[in-house]
């Protein structure tokens, strides 16, 4: 029986989405006896094979974002051993990050998910971390075909505020594509 409808991928869910799959409320709790599924908090449960940083980011009320969620999603970006995490706001106050974990921000983006979509952590990447980071990521989404420079171009106009340069490496004159 399928029964995991997963969250970007990382084997994370809630019950909200496995009861809108079909799944009754006896089916999720036999599948958390089975150790088929575990249980991560009151709403959210994920497979035995879930991703672990997926897992530590939904106990903290978090999505992995930038830098971490880049490189679940095969982006090449600069090396480093923390997590990078994005908190909803109500999560900041009564949960704690895992330690070894970066708190980045960007406005108006409720963490949802896992982990986050390549445009959001796109955009945290450009907001909380250096340039050479930023070019290193755009460049590897530019070269493994993730997005076009058109719609790469999109996502950094809607960003508002960001360094002429930035969009100049869009454009591909700073990036050799």
């Amino acid at each position: 029986m399928r029964i995991y409808k997963s969250l970007a991928g990382a084997g994370v869910t809630s019950r909200k989405d496995l009861r809108q799959a079909g799944m009754t409320r006896r089916q999720i709790d036999a599948a958390v006896q089975a150790g088929d599924l575990v249980k991560i908090d009151r709403c959210r449960l994920a497979k035995r094979n879930a991703d672990p940083d997926a897992i530590k980011a939904a106990r903290a009320g978090a999505s992995l974002t930038c830098v971490s969620a880049l490189q679940k999603l095969g982006v090449a970006v600069p090396p480093g051993k923390a997590l990078h995490m994005r908190q909803r706001r109500y999560c900041r106050r009564t949960r704690g990050l895992p330690s070894g974990t970066l708190l980045c921000r960007i406005p108006n983006n409720s963490a949802g998910r896992p982990i986050d979509p390549l445009e959001t952590a796109l955009e945290c990447l450009i907001r909380n971390h250096d340039d050479e980071a930023v070019v290193m990521a755009l460049d590897s989404i530019l070269h493994q075909h993730l997005r076009t420079r058109a719609e790469l171009a999109s996502v950094m106009q809607s960003i508002g505020g960001v360094k002429w340069w930035k969009q100049r490496v869009v454009s591909g004159k700073l990036l050799v594509g």
